[in-house]
């Protein structure tokens, strides 16, 4: 998981983290997301 903000209309990553135990040997896979251009919606 990675935090992302937003600085004059730029969006910069700040921090990443895991969200997987740091001993998990399974698969990881993941999803992503989209935010719209005018910054309103989340899909």
């Amino acid at each position: 998981m990675s935090l992302i903000k937003k600085k004059k209309n730029k969006y910069s990553p700040e921090s990443s983290f895991s969200t997987l135990p740091q001993n998990f040997e399974g698969d990881n896979t993941c999803a992503d997301i989209h935010i719209s251009d005018d910054g309103k919606f989340l899909y």
